[in-house]
């Protein structure tokens, strides 16, 4: 007989190969942070604790029946710090965040065109390490020393001995998590307000830039060791298109979009996305990608997305997290129901809300429990 593990795994295969799984995958999850705060615990200091974080990690498994690991227990918060990070910074309650940072200059677009990895390596990242910048000499070795260390500490607790103990999927590996060309421009050189100002004062620099940086993330794809047997995927948080006007993603944001996709494919990895707030006037432009793509989608009408979206794509997400913190559990269930027979008619859906409650406030864990029983019960073909 198969075991759990080799049946969970299995619905990952058939969607993968265009089949229809047994049922409908569930692969929702809450935050480290949620899982300690849950225990009652201080992220300003239980964060930094690998014992602790994998104590509430294996409470999260224990008690959400997902397919995936619901939660990991690696935190990099202590990297963060000592590197002294400007783009993950703690609040005062010590939960990491991405502020709106910019370290590049516009006038340094032709610095940027000419070689990324040298400018990204150079310019970028001493601005925003401050670790590398007070020690020029020594700071990147010192910063690959922390993450040895830290690395360490987790020996024996980390994500894959709670995913073999509790049976959960293992036959997929993210093996990046990367951006695409105009993304990556907007996180980390230019910031949310400085790419929107850009397109409209220096809109060649912009489309020559998005062009190079599909160089320097063809040199993180090479750099790639797949794991044989398993689904490989490179993860795309896609950010910007839902404050652009369709004429600007399709000039600036989707041809470079569609090139990194057919690149991910051609190293024979597993693209998949998460289309973040609204893509609803997007949504054709995702018909051109090629191959198959797992797309998720934060506050998308799924209707539409059914209607619109070739049946070769993976859907995933859709599911409101805004009713696991106000709904009570039969509503919840009720919910499940009505989403599900709108989303999994064709056999190529995962069950996820539509975000991972980040804060205990996020979401009540009856809620979530509740949500995940209705799938597995309901969610059957």
């Amino acid at each position: 007989m198969e075991s759990l593990q080799q049946e969970r795994n299995q619905l990952m295969f058939d969607l993968w190969e265009g089949k229809r799984p047994k049922r409908v995958p569930v692969t929702a999850g809450v935050s480290l942070e949620y899982a300690l705060q849950y225990k009652g615990y201080s992220l300003l200091r239980e964060l930094y604790s690998p014992r602790h974080c994998f104590e509430v990690a294996e409470e999260m498994a224990k008690l959400i029946n997902t397919d995936n690991l619901p939660t990991a227990p690696e935190t990099r918060a202590a990297i963060f710090r000592y590197s002294m990070n400007k783009f993950m910074t703690p609040g005062r309650d010590g939960f990491f965040q991405h502020p709106n940072f910019s370290p590049m200059k516009v006038e340094e677009y032709p610095e940027l065109i000419k070689d990324p990895f040298a400018y990204w390596t150079k310019v970028i990242r001493p601005r925003f390490l401050g670790i590398i910048a007070e020690d020029k000499e020594y700071g990147h070795l010192r910063l690959e020393m922390a993450h040895r260390v830290v690395d360490a500490k987790y020996a024996g607790m980390g994500s894959p001995e709670l995913i073999e103990k509790y049976e959960r999927i293992n036959n997929q590996v993210i093996v990046l998590l990367s951006m695409t060309p105009f993304d990556y421009i907007a996180d980390y050189f230019r910031n949310f307000t400085g790419i929107l100002i850009d397109i409209r004062k220096n809109p060649g620099w912009v489309l020559e830039a998005c062009e190079a940086m599909l160089g320097f993330l063809d040199g993180s794809l090479k750099r790639i060791k797949k794991t044989p047997e398993k689904l490989n995927l490179v993860s795309l948080p896609l950010h910007m298109p839902p404050f652009m006007k369709p004429k600007d993603y399709e000039k600036f944001y989707f041809p470079t979009f569609q090139k990194l996709i057919q690149m991910i494919q051609d190293y024979g990895l597993q693209p998949t996305i998460y289309c973040e707030e609204n893509w609803d006037p997007h949504l054709d432009s995702l018909n051109d990608l090629p191959g198959r793509v797992l797309i998720g989608f934060e506050k998308s009408n799924p209707k539409l997305v059914m209607e619109k979206l070739n049946k070769r794509h993976i859907m995933r997400n859709f599911f409101d997290a805004h009713m696991l913190r106000t709904a009570t559990p039969d509503q919840v269930r009720d919910e499940v129901k009505k989403l599900l027979d709108i989303v999994a008619v064709n056999g190529n859906y995962i069950f996820a809300p539509s975000k991972q409650p980040l804060y205990l406030s996020d979401a009540k864990i009856e809620n979530i429990i509740a949500m995940v029983e209705a799938v597995l019960e309901y969610g059957v073909y």
